[in-house]
Protein backbone atom coordinates (compact mmCIF):
# COMPACT_ATOMS: atom_id res chain seq x y z
CA UNK A 1 0.00 0.00 0.00
CA UNK A 2 2.58 2.39 0.84
CA UNK A 3 4.45 1.50 -2.52
CA UNK A 4 1.55 2.23 -4.30
CA UNK A 5 0.80 5.71 -2.36
CA UNK A 6 4.73 6.75 -3.46
CA UNK A 7 4.30 5.80 -7.00
CA UNK A 8 1.14 7.71 -7.27
CA UNK A 9 2.52 10.71 -5.53
CA UNK A 10 5.36 10.45 -7.65
CA UNK A 11 3.00 10.90 -10.68
CA UNK A 12 1.05 13.32 -9.88
CA UNK A 13 4.31 15.32 -9.43
CA UNK A 14 5.71 14.38 -12.85
CA UNK A 15 2.30 16.11 -14.49
CA UNK A 16 2.35 18.64 -12.43
CA UNK A 17 6.12 19.93 -13.28
CA UNK A 18 6.24 22.76 -15.50
CA UNK A 19 7.99 22.50 -18.86
CA UNK A 20 12.09 23.14 -18.14
CA UNK A 21 13.64 26.24 -19.44
CA UNK A 22 17.31 26.77 -19.43
CA UNK A 23 17.22 29.19 -16.44
CA UNK A 24 20.94 29.92 -15.92
CA UNK A 25 19.56 32.58 -18.70
CA UNK A 26 17.32 34.17 -17.88
CA UNK A 27 17.80 34.05 -13.47
CA UNK A 28 17.76 37.98 -11.88
CA UNK A 29 19.77 38.97 -9.32
CA UNK A 30 17.67 39.76 -6.41
CA UNK A 31 20.44 41.13 -4.41
CA UNK A 32 23.87 42.06 -3.68
CA UNK A 33 25.94 41.92 -0.30
CA UNK A 34 29.88 42.95 0.33
CA UNK A 35 29.85 40.07 2.61
CA UNK A 36 29.84 36.60 1.15
CA UNK A 37 28.08 35.34 4.79
CA UNK A 38 25.14 37.35 4.23
CA UNK A 39 24.48 36.37 0.87
CA UNK A 40 24.72 32.80 1.97
CA UNK A 41 22.17 33.16 4.32
CA UNK A 42 19.68 34.71 2.26
CA UNK A 43 20.39 32.28 -0.11
CA UNK A 44 19.83 29.18 2.31
CA UNK A 45 16.83 31.36 3.91
CA UNK A 46 15.23 31.43 0.03
CA UNK A 47 16.22 27.78 -0.50
CA UNK A 48 14.11 26.60 2.92
CA UNK A 49 10.99 28.88 1.23
CA UNK A 50 11.65 26.59 -1.70
CA UNK A 51 12.87 29.69 -4.10
CA UNK A 52 15.88 28.09 -5.96
CA UNK A 53 18.73 30.62 -6.60
CA UNK A 54 22.16 30.64 -6.80
CA UNK A 55 25.18 32.81 -5.65
CA UNK A 56 27.81 34.20 -8.46
CA UNK A 57 30.58 36.76 -7.40
CA UNK A 58 30.35 40.07 -8.24
CA UNK A 59 33.76 42.14 -7.69
CA UNK A 60 34.42 41.58 -4.10
CA UNK A 61 30.99 40.33 -2.94
CA UNK A 62 28.23 38.15 -3.92
CA UNK A 63 25.00 38.69 -6.24
CA UNK A 64 22.43 35.92 -4.65
CA UNK A 65 20.21 35.59 -8.17
CA UNK A 66 17.01 33.92 -8.56
CA UNK A 67 16.43 30.67 -11.22
CA UNK A 68 12.68 31.28 -11.90
CA UNK A 69 10.71 34.82 -13.08
CA UNK A 70 8.16 33.28 -11.68
CA UNK A 71 9.53 33.17 -8.50
CA UNK A 72 11.11 36.83 -8.68
CA UNK A 73 7.68 38.80 -6.67
CA UNK A 74 7.36 36.10 -3.88
CA UNK A 75 11.43 36.41 -3.71
CA UNK A 76 11.15 40.32 -2.89
CA UNK A 77 8.95 39.87 -0.31
CA UNK A 78 10.92 37.03 1.33
CA UNK A 79 13.96 39.51 1.40
CA UNK A 80 12.49 42.25 2.92
CA UNK A 81 10.98 39.48 5.82
CA UNK A 82 14.71 38.44 5.60
CA UNK A 83 16.08 41.82 5.82
CA UNK A 84 13.77 43.19 8.61
CA UNK A 85 13.04 40.40 10.83
CA UNK A 86 15.72 38.20 10.31
CA UNK A 87 17.92 40.59 11.88
CA UNK A 88 15.53 41.21 15.14
CA UNK A 89 15.31 37.34 15.53
CA UNK A 90 19.50 37.38 16.21
CA UNK A 91 19.56 40.33 18.02
CA UNK A 92 19.63 38.66 21.31
CA UNK A 93 23.36 37.33 20.67
CA UNK A 94 26.24 38.82 19.43
CA UNK A 95 26.77 39.88 16.21
CA UNK A 96 30.11 38.67 16.52
CA UNK A 97 29.04 35.05 17.67
CA UNK A 98 26.73 34.63 14.27
CA UNK A 99 29.49 35.88 12.36
CA UNK A 100 32.59 33.83 14.03
CA UNK A 101 33.69 30.89 12.25
CA UNK A 102 32.47 28.47 14.58
CA UNK A 103 29.65 26.55 16.15
CA UNK A 104 27.58 28.96 18.77
CA UNK A 105 27.03 27.59 21.81
CA UNK A 106 23.93 25.04 22.25
CA UNK A 107 22.05 27.63 24.14
CA UNK A 108 22.75 29.89 21.23
CA UNK A 109 21.59 27.57 18.34
CA UNK A 110 18.35 26.94 20.66
CA UNK A 111 17.56 30.42 20.91
CA UNK A 112 17.82 31.81 17.21
CA UNK A 113 17.76 30.59 13.64
CA UNK A 114 21.58 30.34 13.01
CA UNK A 115 22.66 30.00 9.79
CA UNK A 116 24.63 26.20 11.19
CA UNK A 117 20.69 25.33 11.14
CA UNK A 118 19.20 27.68 8.12
CA UNK A 119 22.25 25.36 6.31
CA UNK A 120 21.32 22.33 7.76
CA UNK A 121 17.71 22.70 6.26
CA UNK A 122 18.97 24.42 2.99
CA UNK A 123 21.06 21.69 1.96
CA UNK A 124 17.84 19.03 2.78
CA UNK A 125 16.07 21.36 0.88
CA UNK A 126 18.78 20.83 -2.28
CA UNK A 127 19.23 17.31 -1.78
CA UNK A 128 15.16 16.40 -2.15
CA UNK A 129 15.02 18.31 -5.35
CA UNK A 130 18.18 16.81 -6.86
CA UNK A 131 15.72 12.89 -5.94
CA UNK A 132 12.67 14.50 -7.51
CA UNK A 133 14.41 15.39 -10.43
CA UNK A 134 17.69 16.20 -12.85
CA UNK A 135 19.98 18.26 -10.79
CA UNK A 136 20.97 20.50 -14.06
CA UNK A 137 19.50 22.59 -16.54
CA UNK A 138 21.62 22.81 -19.44
CA UNK A 139 23.00 20.06 -21.29
CA UNK A 140 26.82 19.47 -19.84
CA UNK A 141 28.96 17.06 -20.67
CA UNK A 142 30.06 14.66 -17.91
CA UNK A 143 33.54 15.16 -17.94
CA UNK A 144 34.11 15.21 -14.16
CA UNK A 145 32.21 11.88 -13.61
CA UNK A 146 34.15 8.99 -14.58
CA UNK A 147 32.19 5.91 -15.38
CA UNK A 148 32.91 1.94 -15.17
CA UNK A 149 35.01 1.37 -18.16
CA UNK A 150 35.68 -2.01 -18.08
CA UNK A 151 35.66 -3.81 -21.10
CA UNK A 152 32.66 -6.38 -21.52
CA UNK A 153 32.08 -9.51 -23.71
CA UNK A 154 31.51 -7.39 -27.30
CA UNK A 155 34.53 -5.01 -27.13
CA UNK A 156 36.42 -7.74 -25.88
CA UNK A 157 35.15 -9.95 -28.84
CA UNK A 158 36.21 -7.10 -31.15
CA UNK A 159 39.44 -6.39 -30.11
CA UNK A 160 40.49 -10.47 -29.92
CA UNK A 161 39.11 -9.86 -34.02
CA UNK A 162 40.65 -7.31 -34.70
CA UNK A 163 44.39 -8.27 -33.01
CA UNK A 164 43.79 -11.72 -35.16
CA UNK A 165 42.85 -10.02 -38.65
CA UNK A 166 46.23 -7.75 -37.68
CA UNK A 167 48.46 -11.60 -37.09
CA UNK A 168 46.75 -13.43 -39.95
CA UNK A 169 47.54 -10.43 -42.45
CA UNK A 170 50.40 -8.51 -41.12
CA UNK A 171 49.26 -6.11 -39.44
CA UNK A 172 47.84 -5.27 -43.29
CA UNK A 173 50.56 -5.51 -45.28
CA UNK A 174 48.92 -8.93 -46.52
CA UNK A 175 45.67 -8.87 -48.37
CA UNK A 176 42.72 -10.40 -46.75
CA UNK A 177 40.62 -10.24 -50.06
CA UNK A 178 37.83 -12.54 -47.86
CA UNK A 179 37.19 -9.69 -45.46
CA UNK A 180 36.98 -6.66 -48.03
CA UNK A 181 33.57 -5.09 -48.63
CA UNK A 182 33.38 -7.27 -51.86
CA UNK A 183 35.04 -9.93 -53.81
CA UNK A 184 37.86 -9.42 -55.77
CA UNK A 185 39.58 -11.68 -58.66
CA UNK A 186 43.12 -11.76 -57.41
CA UNK A 187 44.44 -12.53 -60.84
CA UNK A 188 42.90 -9.75 -62.69
CA UNK A 189 42.24 -7.87 -59.99
CA UNK A 190 38.79 -6.85 -61.42
CA UNK A 191 36.81 -5.75 -58.69
CA UNK A 192 33.21 -8.09 -58.20
CA UNK A 193 29.86 -6.71 -57.03
CA UNK A 194 28.20 -6.78 -53.42
CA UNK A 195 26.64 -10.50 -53.20
CA UNK A 196 23.42 -10.66 -50.75
CA UNK A 197 24.66 -14.02 -49.93
CA UNK A 198 27.60 -12.70 -47.86
CA UNK A 199 26.31 -9.82 -45.85
CA UNK A 200 29.10 -10.15 -43.78
CA UNK A 201 31.29 -8.22 -45.85
CA UNK A 202 29.68 -5.09 -44.77
CA UNK A 203 30.95 -5.40 -41.31
CA UNK A 204 34.30 -7.34 -42.00
CA UNK A 205 36.67 -3.95 -43.07
CA UNK A 206 36.38 -3.17 -39.26
CA UNK A 207 38.64 -5.87 -38.55
CA UNK A 208 41.54 -5.13 -40.96
CA UNK A 209 44.12 -2.78 -39.88
CA UNK A 210 47.11 -0.81 -41.75
CA UNK A 211 50.09 -0.65 -38.74
CA UNK A 212 50.67 -0.92 -35.54
CA UNK A 213 49.47 2.61 -34.69
CA UNK A 214 46.46 2.55 -36.49
CA UNK A 215 45.86 -0.69 -34.47
CA UNK A 216 46.47 0.61 -31.19
CA UNK A 217 44.99 3.89 -31.64
CA UNK A 218 41.57 2.34 -32.63
CA UNK A 219 41.86 -0.32 -29.91
CA UNK A 220 42.19 2.56 -27.20
CA UNK A 221 39.45 4.27 -28.64
CA UNK A 222 37.35 0.91 -28.43
CA UNK A 223 37.89 0.95 -25.04
CA UNK A 224 37.45 4.11 -23.85
CA UNK A 225 34.01 4.45 -25.78
CA UNK A 226 32.75 1.18 -26.31
CA UNK A 227 33.06 -0.19 -22.50
CA UNK A 228 30.18 2.67 -21.33
CA UNK A 229 27.69 2.11 -24.15
CA UNK A 230 27.96 -2.17 -23.58
CA UNK A 231 28.23 -1.50 -19.65
CA UNK A 232 24.97 0.74 -19.59
CA UNK A 233 22.93 -0.15 -22.75
CA UNK A 234 24.16 -3.96 -22.78
CA UNK A 235 26.00 -6.20 -25.25
CA UNK A 236 23.32 -6.76 -27.62
CA UNK A 237 22.71 -3.08 -28.29
CA UNK A 238 26.11 -2.34 -28.45
CA UNK A 239 26.89 -4.85 -31.01
CA UNK A 240 23.82 -3.24 -32.97
CA UNK A 241 25.17 0.08 -32.81
CA UNK A 242 28.92 -1.24 -34.01
CA UNK A 243 26.84 -2.81 -36.92
CA UNK A 244 24.46 0.02 -37.88
CA UNK A 245 27.98 2.37 -37.96
CA UNK A 246 30.22 0.12 -39.54
CA UNK A 247 27.28 -0.86 -42.60
CA UNK A 248 26.69 2.90 -43.15
CA UNK A 249 30.46 3.79 -42.73
CA UNK A 250 31.78 0.93 -44.87
CA UNK A 251 29.29 1.05 -47.71
CA UNK A 252 29.90 5.04 -48.41
CA UNK A 253 33.79 4.11 -47.97
CA UNK A 254 33.32 1.82 -50.33
CA UNK A 255 30.87 4.30 -53.00
CA UNK A 256 32.89 7.14 -52.63
CA UNK A 257 36.30 5.89 -53.47
CA UNK A 258 35.07 2.73 -55.35
CA UNK A 259 37.72 0.56 -54.18
CA UNK A 260 37.73 -2.18 -51.32
CA UNK A 261 41.00 -2.20 -49.99
CA UNK A 262 40.14 0.48 -46.95
CA UNK A 263 39.17 -1.04 -43.26
CA UNK A 264 39.79 -0.29 -39.90
CA UNK A 265 37.66 0.46 -36.70
CA UNK A 266 37.62 4.28 -37.06
CA UNK A 267 33.92 4.43 -38.63
CA UNK A 268 32.80 2.61 -35.70
CA UNK A 269 34.13 4.55 -33.17
CA UNK A 270 33.12 7.90 -34.64
CA UNK A 271 29.69 5.73 -34.33
CA UNK A 272 30.70 5.32 -30.74
CA UNK A 273 31.37 8.61 -30.06
CA UNK A 274 27.98 10.14 -32.10
CA UNK A 275 26.09 7.90 -29.73
CA UNK A 276 28.19 8.46 -26.48
CA UNK A 277 28.12 12.48 -27.05
CA UNK A 278 24.17 12.59 -27.28
CA UNK A 279 23.50 10.15 -24.24
CA UNK A 280 26.77 12.27 -21.77
CA UNK A 281 24.95 15.53 -23.17
CA UNK A 282 21.33 14.70 -23.28
CA UNK A 283 20.42 11.74 -21.35
CA UNK A 284 18.59 11.19 -18.51
CA UNK A 285 20.56 9.22 -16.24
CA UNK A 286 24.14 10.95 -16.87
CA UNK A 287 25.55 8.28 -17.08
CA UNK A 288 28.14 8.55 -19.77
CA UNK A 289 31.47 10.51 -19.50
CA UNK A 290 32.68 12.75 -22.40
CA UNK A 291 35.67 15.28 -21.74
CA UNK A 292 35.60 18.39 -23.99
CA UNK A 293 39.72 17.26 -24.43
CA UNK A 294 37.81 14.04 -26.21
CA UNK A 295 35.53 15.99 -28.02
CA UNK A 296 38.13 18.61 -29.33
CA UNK A 297 40.30 15.76 -30.01
CA UNK A 298 38.12 13.65 -31.88
CA UNK A 299 36.59 16.23 -34.44
CA UNK A 300 40.02 17.80 -35.24
CA UNK A 301 41.41 14.85 -36.21
CA UNK A 302 38.23 14.49 -38.31
CA UNK A 303 38.17 17.80 -39.84
CA UNK A 304 42.15 17.17 -40.37
CA UNK A 305 41.74 13.47 -42.15
CA UNK A 306 38.88 15.37 -44.21
CA UNK A 307 40.86 18.44 -45.59
CA UNK A 308 43.83 15.76 -46.52
CA UNK A 309 46.72 16.57 -43.74
CA UNK A 310 46.78 13.33 -42.59
CA UNK A 311 47.17 11.63 -46.08
CA UNK A 312 45.00 8.70 -47.45
CA UNK A 313 42.09 7.95 -45.20
CA UNK A 314 39.04 6.44 -45.48
CA UNK A 315 36.89 10.43 -44.67
CA UNK A 316 33.42 8.66 -45.74
CA UNK A 317 33.86 5.63 -43.18
CA UNK A 318 34.93 8.61 -40.27
CA UNK A 319 31.50 10.48 -41.69
CA UNK A 320 29.07 8.36 -41.84
CA UNK A 321 30.00 6.55 -38.80
CA UNK A 322 29.51 9.79 -36.89
CA UNK A 323 26.23 10.48 -38.63
CA UNK A 324 25.24 6.88 -37.71
CA UNK A 325 26.03 7.11 -33.93
CA UNK A 326 24.34 10.49 -33.87
CA UNK A 327 21.38 9.45 -35.16
CA UNK A 328 21.22 6.33 -32.74
CA UNK A 329 21.50 9.10 -29.93
CA UNK A 330 18.45 10.98 -31.21
CA UNK A 331 15.76 9.80 -28.68
CA UNK A 332 17.58 10.81 -26.06
CA UNK A 333 17.84 14.77 -27.95
CA UNK A 334 14.06 14.69 -28.21
CA UNK A 335 13.34 13.71 -24.52
CA UNK A 336 15.95 16.49 -23.53
CA UNK A 337 14.53 18.98 -25.43
CA UNK A 338 11.06 18.25 -24.45
CA UNK A 339 11.75 18.26 -21.49
CA UNK A 340 13.60 21.66 -21.37
CA UNK A 341 12.42 24.68 -23.58
CA UNK A 342 15.40 27.12 -25.10
CA UNK A 343 15.29 30.66 -24.66
CA UNK A 344 15.76 32.43 -27.90
CA UNK A 345 17.24 35.59 -26.34
CA UNK A 346 18.39 36.42 -22.78
CA UNK A 347 15.95 38.72 -21.05
CA UNK A 348 17.19 41.97 -20.42
CA UNK A 349 18.14 42.65 -16.80
CA UNK A 350 18.93 38.71 -16.39
CA UNK A 351 22.22 37.05 -15.60
CA UNK A 352 23.23 36.10 -19.29
CA UNK A 353 22.29 39.28 -20.85
CA UNK A 354 24.43 41.34 -18.13
CA UNK A 355 27.20 38.61 -18.56
CA UNK A 356 27.46 35.98 -21.88
CA UNK A 357 29.52 38.00 -24.45
CA UNK A 358 31.25 37.55 -27.26
CA UNK A 359 31.87 33.60 -28.19
CA UNK A 360 30.45 32.48 -24.39
CA UNK A 361 27.03 34.18 -25.86
CA UNK A 362 27.37 32.51 -29.68
CA UNK A 363 27.89 29.32 -27.91
CA UNK A 364 25.41 29.02 -24.74
CA UNK A 365 22.38 30.84 -27.71
CA UNK A 366 23.34 29.15 -31.10
CA UNK A 367 26.12 26.12 -30.29
CA UNK A 368 24.87 23.98 -27.67
CA UNK A 369 21.49 23.88 -28.13
CA UNK A 370 21.95 22.86 -31.66
CA UNK A 371 25.50 21.36 -31.41
CA UNK A 372 23.93 17.80 -33.18
CA UNK A 373 23.45 19.98 -36.22
CA UNK A 374 26.65 21.42 -36.35
CA UNK A 375 28.53 17.93 -36.02
CA UNK A 376 26.29 16.85 -38.77
CA UNK A 377 27.09 19.70 -40.91
CA UNK A 378 30.82 18.98 -40.44
CA UNK A 379 30.17 15.16 -40.92
CA UNK A 380 28.06 15.97 -44.45
CA UNK A 381 30.81 18.15 -45.46
CA UNK A 382 33.75 16.25 -45.33
CA UNK A 383 31.83 13.47 -46.85
CA UNK A 384 30.97 15.89 -49.62
CA UNK A 385 35.04 16.76 -50.11
CA UNK A 386 35.39 13.15 -50.08
CA UNK A 387 33.11 13.05 -52.95
CA UNK A 388 34.85 15.70 -54.73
Amino acid sequence: MTIRVLHELSLSAKLQRPPRIYRYLNMRKLKEYPAADSAQRLSDFLEVEGIENQLRPRGAGQGVWVLRDDDLLKSRQLLAQFEAGFGNQVGAVKASALDSLEEPSVAEHNQIPSRFKLREKAQAKRKERQVARRPVYTPQLSGARRTDESMGVGVILLMIGCVLVAVLSNVGKKWMPSLWIVPVDMVTLRIGFFDPLEPWRLVTPIFIHFGFFHLIFNGLWLKRLGAQVESHHGTVRFLLLVVFSAIAGNWAQFKVNGSPLFGGMSGVNYGLFGFVWMQSRYGSQRLYSLSPADVWMLMIWLVLCGIGLVGHVANATHALGLVAGLAAGLPAYFRFRTTYRHAAQPEKGSWADQNLKGWKRFEKLYFEPYAPGWFLLIALVILGISYA
